[in-house]
């Protein structure tokens, strides 16, 4: 990525906004919940939990500064599907909050919410699994810097491939699903498109999760896996903008 300061201190500035924003949003929401007297709930939770994540991404990528990159790509994986898991676990649960409080536990909002939290926690379990057969029975790999050892990870670019477009797409969805329980709630035309407007910037976090799709891809179509260079605003940028939801 042209223009990218790659220093320790360069990083660590980028590092420090991105850390500072979210903190931020996570702070208020608490905050709002305090004085809202409305209660934590589990998508609270699951905000935390990927924030919590995030900060492991932050702190990975101020150590890992050359050569040191290689050495923590299993960790960092790891941390990535656990933040963007959990940041979709948290819409879901926001959803059921504002929509499924009054209803039946046979309406089929009830069974649409239960049933992506089952996929995105399957998501999760799954990837993070995977994560550790990328290079098979040559795993230590993942954990040294040995020139040239990489090229025994075999599923380095399907893995990259599939955590990228398979993040992408549950994005969309669960991001697709609020609109029609906005549009089904009692209120006037005007009030649902406010809330719909409020729901949109969303928007931003399933931008930055196109953006990391593209480039994972057209990394994998170069023939080449994502290095120091290509990963932090690949990491960084999608779990703090979605932090916003």
């Amino acid at each position: 990525m042209a223009g990218l300061d790659e220093t320790l201190k360069g990083t660590a500035s980028l590092a420090a906004v991105f850390l500072f924003l979210t903190t931020a949003t996570i702070a208020l929401r608490f905050l709002a919940r305090y004085k809202q007297k409305a209660g934590v709930g589990p998508d609270d939770y699951m905000a935390l939990a990927s924030w919590i994540g995030f900060v492991g991404i932050e702190a990975l990528f101020i150590y890992a500064q050359h050569p040191m990159m290689e050495r923590v790509f299993l960790s960092l994986n790891i941390l990535e599907v656990w933040a963007f898991g959990t940041v979709k676990l948290s819409a879901l649960f926001f959803y059921r909050r504002l929509f499924c409080t009054r209803a039946k536990p046979t309406h089929v909002l009830n069974y649409i919410t239960w049933t992506m939290i089952a996929i995105v926690s399957a998501w999760i379990v799954t990837f993070c699994i995977m994560t550790f057969n990328i290079c098979g029975k040559h795993n230590t790999i993942e954990w040294t810097v040995m020139k040239g050892a990489t090229k025994e990870c075999k599923l380095n670019y399907p893995y990259f491939r599939a955590v990228s477009i398979s993040d992408f797409v549950l994005d969309v969805i669960i991001i697709t699903l609020a609109f029609p329980m906005i549009w089904s709630l009692s209120m006037n035309r005007t009030r649902k498109l406010a809330v719909t407007g409020v729901f949109l910037l969303a928007l931003g976090g399933v931008g930055a999760s196109c953006a990391r799709m593209v480039e994972y891809n057209l990394s994998v179509n170069a023939g080449r896996s994502a290095n120091d260079k290509d990963e932090y605003p690949r990491s960084s940028a999608t779990p703090s903008a979605a932090q916003g939801r």
